[in-house]
């Protein structure tokens, strides 16, 4: 099993992937475990009267009488179901109350009301903070690839707010366009959430600090930004991978992964994989795609592998087969130490952005546990301290304004997020005192 897979999802869900399972609730799969929530979906209209997104059913003056699971009616409105002895807030949270009342052995005082409002058992975390890769013009989607915050609140619950940044582009909603400086976690999910950086269209980096909270201790977080001026595909993952002589290997995203960037011309975030040539790639084995034997039987050019799936051999295939889990690699057995296949990837833009020429690289082992061999060392060989170009700085926290900044001597005046041990070792990272008028 693959790290964070979802066991038990057919098709195979990893860490980050969203998916609808109704028409209000979507799933999401974190850390090998699957969460579902109630997604914000279109009021219906009962007798003219719109109701609440999770009501199933209402009446004439838009009480609702019936709402959509895991929630429960509530005073003519759906509300998280908080259990025995609670009652839920409409806010989404779980709240109760004493009523209190003092007495002297004569007279009774007025009543005190105490409110007690259920919380978190765990504070929010960042779970996932990687630079997000946006594209110099249009939109580019934030997903839980790039951000995800750990908390076991409601998603529409916890809120990013921006409270420093972009410095060159802007947030905004994905469907009507408009500038935000706040969102929840379920917007997130849903892709509700993009950078766009149409107004400036410069190259580089920018960054932005989010303050998210579930209604408890906020925490800040530095996002970075890095925008490319080229719309072609991006190589994200290209590890290649490791297989037992005559055995299958899945290749997953962790090995293979590449990202579309010209989004609102393809429409679409996938990409497709194309074997170049068509024959004889790879040279010592074959790419399968496997998925589940249908209850029509196996169809024509499928081969029933015998454990309730089927395959078939595979040319051209999509990212979303790789995340999935569809796409295998079968090795024919032969006395051979590697394979390669070579390809070339397009998204869906007419005319599509292509990258040609290249190649995903397999180890073949005559052993499983050859993988796990102890690394030896060569005669007259010495280990070396790490490069310092290989040490990286990152800063998790800037200085406030009245603090002054750290720059790069080759970008002034705008705040470093990251360098690395050449760049201290070369005089390049400078501090810049605070201006006072």
């Amino acid at each position: 099993m693959s790290r964070g897979e979802c066991v038990g999802e057919i098709p195979v869900r990893y860490h980050g992937d969203v998916w609808n399972i109704s028409r209000c609730e979507y799933c999401v799969c974190k850390n090998g475990r699957r969460e579902c929530h109630l997604a914000t979906c279109p009021h219906i209209t009962c007798k003219g009267v719109s109701c609440d997104s999770m009501c199933e059913n209402c009446n004439e003056v838009a009480d609702c009488t019936k709402c959509y699971s895991p929630y429960q009616v509530y005073q003519g409105q759906c509300v998280q179901d908080c259990g025995v002895r609670m009652y839920p807030s409409y806010q989404g949270r779980c709240q109760d109350e004493v009523v209190l009342r003092a007495m002297d052995g004569q007279f009774y005082s007025n009543e005190l009301r105490l409110p007690i409002h259920v919380i978190s058992s765990q504070p929010v975390s960042v779970s996932v903070n990687k630079p997000l890769l946006a594209a110099s013009s249009g939109q580019t989607i934030i997903t839980t690839e790039t951000l995800d915050i750990q908390s076991d609140a409601d998603p529409r619950t916890v809120t990013l707010q921006v409270i420093q940044g972009p410095l060159s582009g802007q947030l905004v909603n994905s469907q009507t366009r408009q500038p935000i400086r706040s969102f929840t976690m379920e917007d997130l999910y849903i892709g509700g959430v993009a950078y766009d950086n149409s107004a400036n269209t410069s190259v580089g980096s920018d960054m932005m600090i989010l303050q998210v909270t579930d209604g408890q201790l906020p925490l800040n977080i530095i996002t970075e930004i890095n925008i490319r001026d080229s719309k072609e595909p991006v190589i994200i993952n290209n590890a290649g991978g490791h297989v037992v002589r005559g055995d299958s290997l899945q290749i997953t995203s962790d090995m293979l992964k590449i990202r579309a960037m010209d989004i609102e011309n393809a429409g679409s975030n996938d990409i497709i994989y194309t074997l170049v040539p068509s024959t004889s790639n790879p040279i010592h084995g074959e790419i399968l795609m496997v998925v589940p034997i249908p209850v029509t039987g196996a169809g024509r050019g499928w081969r029933n592998l015998g454990d309730g799936t089927m395959a078939a051999r595979m040319y051209r295939f999509l990212q979303r087969d790789v995340n999935e889990g569809r796409i295998w690699y079968k090795h024919d057995g032969k006395n051979s130490q590697s394979d390669v296949f070579t390809f070339e990837v397009a998204d869906m833009s007419k005319p599509p952005n292509v990258i040609k020429d290249l190649m995903f690289k397999i180890t073949v082992l005559d052993d499983v546990y050859e993988e796990l061999a102890a690394p030896t060392i060569s005669p007259g060989v010495r280990l070396g301290m790490t490069k310092p170009t290989e040490i990286i700085y990152s800063i998790t926290t800037l200085l406030g304004d009245d603090e002054g900044t750290v720059e790069h001597i080759e970008v002034p005046f705008k705040p470093v997020l990251r360098f690395t041990q050449d760049d201290v070792d070369n005089n390049r990272i400078i501090y810049r005192p605070p201006l006072y008028g």
